[in-house]
């Protein structure tokens, strides 16, 4: 008797850390799936989840809220001339930047330079302030933004936020590099 409650009590126990493991796996799998690795912000596929989200009604958002697109000025400038290392850690001081100014919103790493901040629950005037928060910060960390910002109200299509929003840190990237042509470098 003593020998099978032995057995029956590792059996248990191997089925238990088996799904213990399990567990562990998926929630690595899920956080590798939606995290960028170099920056610790969310990455393009969590990016693209929330989208759809939002369009399918599977999240629910408060109205308004803040869309931000936020282009780092000279990256390939930096990994060019100063090195990949160099470049990594402006990219990271850039999400640490923008995580720390939009708190309460998420930072999205679309790719390269480029982020995108969903901010829900912020009108105009809050995202002004933040954006001018922003400008000082980037000022202290010695990092240079072009930023494009849409505020989304009910009724409206976050694909048409974002699409102003990127024109308009677009336009600011452009009046960046017109003011100082001598960071432009291609």
């Amino acid at each position: 008797s003593t020998v099978r409650i032995k057995e029956t009590l590792e059996l248990t126990a191997f089925f238990i850390a088996s799904e213990i493991a399990n567990y562990q796996l998926l929630q690595r799998l899920e956080m590798l799936s939606t995290m960028d690795m170099l920056t610790g912000a969310k990455n393009r596929n969590a990016m693209n989840n929330m989208i759809s989200d939002i369009i399918s009604g599977k999240t629910d958002v408060k109205y308004p809220y803040s869309v931000i697109f936020s282009d780092l000025n000279g990256l390939k400038r930096v990994n060019d001339e100063s090195g990949h290392t160099e470049g990594d850690h402006l990219l990271k001081t850039t999400a640490s930047t923008l995580a720390g100014v939009f708190f309460e919103g998420d930072v999205y790493r679309a790719g390269g330079g480029e982020f995108m901040i969903l901010a829900f629950d912020m009108d105009e005037k809050t995202l002004e302030a933040r954006i001018e928060r922003l400008e000082k910060q980037a000022d202290k960390e010695n990092i240079s933004l072009s930023v494009g910002t849409y505020v989304v109200h009910e009724g409206e299509d976050i694909r048409n936020a974002m699409r102003i929003a990127d024109e308009r840190m677009y336009n600011d990237k452009k009046e960046y590099y017109d003011k100082h042509p001598e960071r432009r470098y291609r």
